[in-house]
C-alpha cells in the first residue's frame, strides 16, 4: 500500500506545518501544559491535530507507537477543559497545569483499562499525595466511558482482530476464527422472481431448506423468502394467480461475505430469525454463491471443538467417545491425494467423518474445517473420527 501510505504522510506533514506542537512524540509540550504555560484553546487545538496525525500515521501504515499520543492528548485534553471550567465554574477552577495532569492519567486509564497504573504513575511524577483524589475520580469515570465505547483496551485490540480475545468466551474464539468459505453450501436452490404461487410452493415442497434465494432474469439475488412467509398463503387459494415469488420475498435482508467469521454468521441469523442466510461475491452483491444454513454452522463449530479436544498438544480435555470409536491424527493417505472430501465421501461410506485439516506447507501451523471441495493434499494432516475397521477402509479408499 505506498500509495496509502505516502498519502498518509503527505497530510501528516502538512498538520505538522499547520500545527508545529504536533511534531514528534510532544514530550516537550507536555511538559509546558504541565507547567501552566500553555492556554486553554491552544490545548484544545493541539489535541485535536495529534489526534488526527496519530490516526493518519497508524491508519497509513506509518511506524509509531501509541503511548507517546496518550500522554499527549490527555494533557492537552484536560488542559483545554480547564478553559470551560473557568467559564462555568470561575471561582473553582485551579491551576492549569493540575487540569493537565489529571486529564493525562485519565485517558491513560481509559485506553488502557488500567486506573491503578495512572494513578500510581502521576503520583510517581508529583510525588505529592493530593493529586491521588481527582486522579482517582477521573481515572474510574474514564475507564467506565471507555469499556461502554470499546470492551478491548489498545494492548488487547490487536488481539481480539486476530481472534485471540482474552474476555471472548471459547465457542466465541471458536466461531470468530472459522471463515464462512469453508462451511457455506455451494448449492443452492433458488426462485425465479416472476415463479407463482403454485410454482413457488412445488419447489418448496422438494426441498429440506427453510430459505430460498429468489433471483430476477439477470440471475442476480433480489430478495430471500423464507418458508414461514409461505404459511399464510396456503389457505388463501384465490390469490394463488395474483402473487408471484418477488411480492413474497424480502428485498432488504442480510448477507454474507466468504471472509465473514462464522461468529458474524451467527449474530446474523439470530438477528434475522433466519435459518439460513445468502452468501454473495463482495464485488458484486448480486451473485449469489451459496447459502449458509444454521445447521452447517453448529456442525462445523461441534466438529472444530472435537478436533481441538482431540489434538495431542492440546491442553483441554477432549470429548468422551464411545468405546467402539476412536480418533486419529494421520498423513492425508495416498488414495486420497488428489481427490476432495466430497469425492471420497468416507462418512457414507465408512462412517468415518473428518473432523479437521492442517493443510501441508503452512507457515504458522493450525486445524481448521475441512472444504468438501479441496483436494488433499500428500503431506496434510487429517483428523479422522470412526470406528477402528471404518477408520481403516476409509483410509484404503
Amino acid at each position: 500500500r505506498p500509495v496509502v501510505l505516502l498519502v498518509g504522510l503527505a497530510l501528516v506533514g502538512l498538520l505538522d506545518v499547520a500545527v508545529p506542537g504536533n511534531v514528534s512524540d510532544g514530550y516537550p509540550v507536555v511538559d509546558q501544559a504541565l507547567a501552566g504555560r500553555l492556554a486553554p484553546g491552544h490545548m484544545a487545538v493541539l489535541a485535536a491535530a495529534k489526534v488526527a496525525g496519530s490516526s493518519l500515521s497508524l491508519g497509513c501504515g506509518a511506524p509509531g507507537g501509541v503511548f507517546g499520543p496518550i500522554f499527549f492528548i490527555g494533557a492537552m485534553t484536560g488542559g483545554a477543559f480547564r478553559g470551560l471550567s473557568a467559564l462555568v465554574l470561575p471561582g473553582l477552577t485551579g491551576p492549569r497545569g493540575s487540569y493537565a495532569l489529571v486529564g493525562l492519567g485519565a485517558f491513560l486509564a481509559a485506553t488502557t483499562h488500567a486506573p491503578l497504573t495512572a494513578i500510581f504513575l502521576l503520583f510517581e511524577m508529583t510525588q505529592s499525595y493530593t493529586v491521588t483524589v481527582p486522579a482517582l475520580i477521573t481515572a474510574i469515570v474514564g475507564l467506565m466511558v471507555a469499556t461502554r465505547l470499546e470492551p478491548e483496551s489498545i494492548d488487547t485490540l490487536g488481539l481480539t482482530a486476530e481472534g485471540k480475545s482474552l474476555h471472548a468466551t471459547t465457542e466465541r474464539q471458536v466461531l470468530d476464527r472459522i471463515p464462512v468459505a469453508a462451511v457455506y453450501r455451494r448449492e443452492a436452490e433458488t426462485i425465479p422472481e416472476r415463479a407463482t404461487l403454485p410454482e413457488v410452493l412445488r419447489i418448496v415442497a422438494g426441498s429440506r431448506s427453510a430459505t430460498f434465494p429468489v433471483l430476477n432474469d439477470a440471475g442476480e439475488l433480489v430478495g430471500v423468502l423464507a418458508f414461514g412467509a409461505l404459511r399464510s398463503l396456503l389457505l388463501e387459494e384465490n390469490l394463488a394467480p395474483l402473487v408471484v415469488a418477488r411480492d413474497l420475498c424480502e428485498l432488504r435482508f442480510a448477507k454474507l461475505s466468504p471472509e465473514a467469521s462464522l461468529g458474524d454468521a451467527f449474530r446474523l441469523l439470530e438477528g434475522e430469525g433466519l435459518e439460513d442466510l445468502p452468501v454473495v461475491d463482495p464485488a458484486n452483491p448480486g451473485r449469489l454463491l451459496g447459502l449458509l444454513s444454521r445447521a452447517d454452522l453448529i456442525a462445523a463449530y461441534n466438529r472444530t471443538v472435537a478436533a481441538l479436544g482431540a489434538l495431542p498438544a492440546s491442553a483441554r480435555p477432549g470429548p468422551k467417545w464411545a468405546d467402539s470409536y476412536r480418533v486419529l491424527v494421520v498423513s492425508a493417505p495416498r488414495a486420497w491425494v488428489g481427490r476432495s472430501l466430497r469425492e471420497i465421501d468416507c462418512r457414507a461410506r465408512h462412517g468415518v467423518a473428518v473432523l479437521a485439516v492442517q493443510p501441508a506447507g503452512r507457515v504458522e501451523p493450525g486445524y481448521e474445517v475441512p472444504d468438501p471441495d479441496r483436494p488433499f493434499a500428500a503431506h496434510d494432516t487429517l483428523v479422522l473420527a470412526g470406528t477402528a475397521d471404518g477408520l481403516r477402509a476409509a483410509q484404503a479408499l
